[in-house]
């Protein structure tokens, strides 16, 4: 089974307003236990809690000042492409700066979180 195009938009939401509210309950839930996270060519996750860990991590070093601001640019069946852009500011510094490039999200059959992959511009 497969999740259709209006099924991914809204996991797509889901999962975005879960990362604002740095909702970790939620996106434990969502993450399925093996899933995947690349991220600009820095790390490569596998595995829920590894994930979960790194997105904790980087929360405690910066800032939002925006939210994230995202663009969907593509949905087809479980998978959806979006541009994203955000200001921060690193906690440790005090430097601001912005950040924007691409997300690709698969989901699977049942809606978890399976491969995320993470470009900066």
């Amino acid at each position: 089974m497969s999740v259709d195009d209006a099924q991914t938009r809204k996991l797509l939401a889901r999962y975005h307003a879960a990362l604002e509210r740095r909702d970790f309950a939620e996106l434990s839930q969502m993450f399925a236990k093996d899933a995947v996270f690349l991220a600009n060519g820095v790390a490569s996750l596998k595995g829920r809690d590894a994930i979960l860990g790194a997105l904790r991590e980087h929360f405690s070093q910066v800032e939002h000042l925006s939210p994230v601001e995202n663009t969907v640019k593509k949905v087809s069946g479980g998978e959806a492409q979006s541009r994203w852009r955000i200001e921060v500011r690193d906690k440790a510094t005090g430097d601001r700066f912005s950040q924007s490039g691409t997300e690709t999200i698969w989901f699977d059959g049942s809606g978890k979180v399976i491969w995320v992959s993470i470009g900066n511009d």
